[in-house]
C-alpha cells in the first residue's frame, strides 16, 4: 500500500471536487440502470462517457495523480463503446461501478483525512489489463474485462470479521462471516443457468441488482447491501423448478396453478435454510410478494410489518416485469415512463409509498427532462 497526500490543495477546490465527483459517480451509476434496459441508446452512452470524462477532469484538476491512469483506461473503453466499436455489456458495467467506488473512496478519504492509502500495484495492474481492450481484439474482450474486474474486486476477498446476524446453527462452530463473499459469488453464478432456462430472463438478475442497489443508495443504504444482493439473486430461484410448459403458458392460471407459482417463495427461502448468516436475505425473499395494503402473500403483512429489503425486491420485480416481456404474462412490456406511472398508481396499495418515492427520485436523476 502507498500513501498519497495532495500538495497545497485549496480547501474550497477540494470541497468542489468532492461534491462534483460524488454527483457524477451517482449519475454514472444511474445511467447504467437505464443502459441495462436500453444498451444501444446513444444518448445514454454519450452521457456515461461525459460523466467519466468530467470525473477524470476533476481528478486531474485536483492533481489526484494515482487515479488518472485508471480513469483514462476506463475512458478509452467507454470511447470505443460510444463509437459503436464495442458493445455495452454487464462486464463493462460492473467494471465501471467498481472503479467509481474506488474513486469515491479515494476522494472521500482525502477530504476527511487529508491523505489516502491506496493499492498502487492494483491500480497499475488494472490499468494495464484494461489498456489491452482494443477494437481489433474483440474476441479477447470478455477475458480482459473479467481479469480487470477481478484485479479491482477479487471474487474471493476475505470478508469482514464482524458478527453477521443471529446464529441459528451455533453448534457448528463455523465462522459464518468468512462464508459471505464465496456465497455471493456462488449465488451469482447459479443465476446464469436459471436465466438460460427461463424465457426472456437473460440479464434479469443483473438489471434488478443495479436498480436495487441504487434504490438503497438513494435511501442512505438502510438495507445491508450483501443481504440485498443475496436476496436479489435468489428471490425467484424457486421459479426455475416449475415445469417449463407452465411457465410458457399464455392463458390465465387456475387457482391450483397460482398456488404452485406462489410456492416459489418458500422454495427460494428453503435454499438458504442451512445458512444462518443469510437470515435477513431469507426474510426479504419470504416477504417480497407482500403488499402495503395487506393483500399479498404468504402472510398478508401490511406495510409497516414488511422489511425494507422485501419492499425493494417488490419494486424491482415489478419494474423488470413491466419493462421486459415475459412469456407467461398477458401484458406487453411498457416504456419506462409508463411503468413508473403504473407503479405510482399502486403506491400505498401494492407498493410502499416511501420506496415508490425513492424510485421516482432515482428515475428523475437519470431520465431526460
Amino acid at each position: 500500500m502507498k500513501t498519497f497526500t495532495p500538495v497545497d490543495l485549496d480547501n474550497e477546490l477540494l470541497l468542489d471536487v468532492v461534491d462534483e465527483v460524488e454527483i457524477l459517480c451517482e449519475n454514472s451509476a444511474s445511467t447504467l440502470v437505464l443502459l441495462s434496459n436500453d444498451p444501444d441508446n446513444r444518448e445514454l452512452l454519450d452521457k456515461l462517457f461525459r460523466s467519466v470524462h468530467t470525473i477524470k477532469g476533476d481528478v486531474g484538476l485536483a492533481q489526484f495523480s494515482p487515479l488518472l491512469p485508471l480513469l483514462s483506461a476506463l475512458e478509452d473503453i467507454l470511447g470505443f463503446m460510444r463509437q459503436g466499436a464495442i458493445q455495452y455489456n454487464t462486464l463493462i458495467s460492473d467494471l465501471l461501478l467498481s472503479i467509481i467506488e474506488e474513486v469515491k473512496s479515494f476522494v472521500d478519504d482525502i477530504a476527511n483525512a487529508g491523505s489516502v492509502e491506496y493499492d498502487s500495484e492494483m491500480y497499475s495492474a488494472a490499468t494495464e489489463m484494461m489498456a489491452k481492450v482494443q477494437i481489433e481484439n474483440l474476441d479477447a474482450h470478455e477475458a480482459l474485462l473479467t481479469k480487470s474486474l477481478h484485479i479491482i474486486e477479487p471474487p474471493l476477498t476475505e470478508s469482514s470479521k464482524s458478527t453477521i446476524f443471529s446464529q441459528e446453527l451455533d453448534d457448528l462452530s463455523i465462522d459464518w462471516s468468512s462464508e459471505v463473499e464465496p456465497d455471493l459469488m456462488f449465488f451469482q453464478s447459479i443465476m446464469k443457468p436459471v436465466e438460460d432456462r427461463l424465457d426472456n430472463w437473460d440479464g434479469r438478475s443483473g438489471r434488478q441488482l443495479k436498480l436495487a442497489l441504487l434504490l438503497n443508495q438513494f435511501a442512505g443504504k438502510i438495507v445491508d447491501e450483501k443481504q440485498l444482493r443475496a436476496a436479489v439473486y435468489l428471490h425467484d430461484l424457486g421459479m426455475s423448478l416449475l415445469p417449463l410448459t407452465m411457465l410458457r403458458q399464455k392463458t390465465r392460471f387456475t387457482d391450483s396453478e397460482k398456488a404452485r407459482l406462489r410456492g416459489h417463495v418458500q422454495r427460494s427461502v428453503n435454499f438458504l435454510s442451512e445458512m444462518p448468516h443469510w437470515s435477513e436475505a431469507r426474510q426479504f425473499i419470504y416477504e417480497h410478494h407482500e403488499r402495503a395494503d395487506g393483500q399479498g402473500y404468504p402472510q398478508g403483512l401490511s406495510n409497516i410489518d414488511i422489511s425494507h429489503g422485501a419492499k425493494i425486491l417488490a419494486l424491482v420485480d415489478a419494474f423488470e416485469a413491466m419493462t421486459h416481456t415475459r412469456e407467461y404474462q398477458v401484458h406487453t412490456k411498457r416504456h419506462i415512463s409508463h411503468a413508473l406511472q403504473e407503479i405510482n398508481s399502486a403506491s400505498g396499495t401494492q407498493f410502499c409509498p416511501y420506496w415508490v418515492n425513492i424510485l421516482n427520485k432515482v428515475m428523475a436523476s437519470i431520465m431526460p427532462n
